[in-house]
């Protein structure tokens, strides 16, 4: 005989926000406006988001899909740290501070979604994943979709949240480069991921992508259409937050030329 979970158990949250609730997702829920201390970030990583890839790829299970896409994942300086939750059909990638992040105002609140969202747009997940108040699933709970119980896949390290912040500000003044170089993993990428043409090849420029090929210039928009198995809607979702971090508003603009760089601005522009 089978035995059932206990009903306690079965398809709870977890959030990484104030005080980390565990419960039913509508009773911990909230809104990101009321979010004022962060202790992580969450990534869904989804398989079934994706197409057939030499770098990204899907897999038929969790295990095989993280084993599978495990060497994008070293290559990334923040997500290299993050824990790996098996939710009882996909992945998580959670990614904990050493100290919590508190949130005292609307711009704190602004700044830290722009960030997850530049973190989220920096690997090919899901595009309709909630940004600073998404939820993950707590270890040994069970997902009433799948009827199996969640478990941590890869152990995880915590990070200082400086370093993610650091990070985004790279990727704001090299953006194709820094993030195709975790995506593809060479300089230099041959054939061309975008036009596939015999006797192409790519190379990473710091804003845009130098074709050998038919495709010429390669935008930031067009990052993720590799891998993305409905591009360009998907994939143009997802990188065209990369795009958005690597523009600068016009408060930047007056900032940058106060200060007499046009790179000067760091995350904290998010």
């Amino acid at each position: 005989m089978i035995e059932q979970p206990h009903q306690s158990q079965v398809d709870l949250r977890e959030s990484l926000y104030n005080d980390r609730a565990i419960g039913p997702a509508p009773k911990i829920a909230l809104p990101r406006e009321a979010v004022t201390r962060l202790h992580g970030l969450v990534m869904d990583l989804d398989a079934n988001v994706l197409k057939d890839n030499q770098w990204f790829p899907p897999a038929a299970t969790a295990e095989e899909f993280f084993e599978a896409i495990q060497p994008v994942l070293n290559r990334h300086p923040i997500l290299r740290n993050a824990e790996i939750r098996f939710t009882g059909r996909w992945l998580h990638a959670i990614v904990l501070f050493k100290e919590t992040v508190e949130l005292r105002t609307a711009a704190d609140q602004n700044r830290w979604n722009g960030i997850h969202r530049v973190l989220k747009a920096s690997i090919p997940s899901d595009p309709a994943a909630p940004s600073l108040i998404a939820m993950t699933r707590p270890v040994g709970s069970v997902n009433t979709k799948t009827g199996i119980a969640v478990k941590t896949i890869k152990p995880g390290m915590p990070i200082d949240a400086v370093l993610l912040q650091d990070w985004v500000a790279e990727v704001k003044k090299k953006p194709f480069e820094t993030v195709a170089l975790i995506l593809f993993g060479e300089r230099r990428v041959s054939p061309c991921p975008y036009c596939r043409s015999d006797g192409s090849y790519l190379d990473l420029g710091e804003l845009v992508g130098f074709c050998y090929g038919p495709c010429r210039r390669v935008r930031i928009r067009r990052l993720s259409e590799p891998f993305m198995a409905d591009a360009p809607a998907k994939g143009g979702a997802v990188t065209g937050e990369i795009e958005k971090a690597a523009s600068p508003t016009q408060n930047e603009k007056e900032v940058q030329m106060s200060l007499g760089s046009p790179n000067a601005k760091d995350a904290d522009s998010l």
